[in-house]
């Protein structure tokens, strides 16, 4: 658990730094941040599910609004994924879509991002194991204003993955496998705790 917070602290501190280049302006159109809450409690509940499940998701977040209430959301998605002796991969990802808001980014939104996943790594056969994923996930939720350019959001979302290809199939060979653990939840109705920190630029 320690280290995967370093990492999202690093990531957040990464994303905050750019406050630094901030013009100092009326409407703040773009923001950019790190989802803390998600990675930390999936990781979480993946722990108390099997000792031997390991699970890091990690969403860094845009908003950007085009007018007063509408706009472009996205993610860069990393998810590090360790079933067992044998199951093991990671996978990056990228999402947008539309996205509307309330006032700009000051209170209430809702958005669709759809994207596509591609993770590598080992399956549950212990063979080597590429995958890729097309990502649906809607979300709501709200900006709440700390000081300044520093936001923090809160929402819910549910983000599904839906299989483009793998290689090797799942069900070739003479033992097929399927999602065990977390990992069935994770490819088919994972909710998305949303509870991020960033900057507005």
């Amino acid at each position: 658990m320690g280290k995967k917070f370093v990492i999202c602290l690093f990531l957040l501190a990464m994303v905050c730094s750019a406050c630094l280049f901030a013009q100092d302006s009326q409407e703040d159109r773009l923001y950019g941040g790190v989802n803390l809450g998600h990675a930390l409690a999936v990781d979480l509940i993946s722990k108390t599910m099997s000792n031997s499940v390991e699970y890091l998701p990690i969403h860094v977040d845009f908003h950007f609004d085009y007018s007063r209430n509408f706009g472009l959301a996205g993610s860069l998605i990393y998810r590090k994924e360790v079933d067992g002796n044998s199951f093991a991969t990671q996978e990056f990802g990228i999402a947008a879509g539309p996205a509307f808001y309330l006032d700009r980014l000051k209170s209430l939104f809702a958005s669709m991002k759809l994207g596509v996943g591609c993770a590598s790594g080992t399956d549950y056969l212990d063979r080597g194991y590429t995958r890729f994923d097309f990502i649906i996930q809607p979300e709501v939720g709200t900006f709440v204003p700390i000081v300044d350019h520093f936001r923090m959001t809160l929402g819910i979302g549910l983000q599904t993955l839906l299989l483009i290809s793998e290689s090797p199939s799942r069900y070739s060979g003479n033992y097929g496998w399927d999602w065990k653990n977390i990992g069935m939840m994770s490819h088919y109705y994972l909710p998305v705790l949303n509870v991020g920190f960033g900057v507005t630029l």
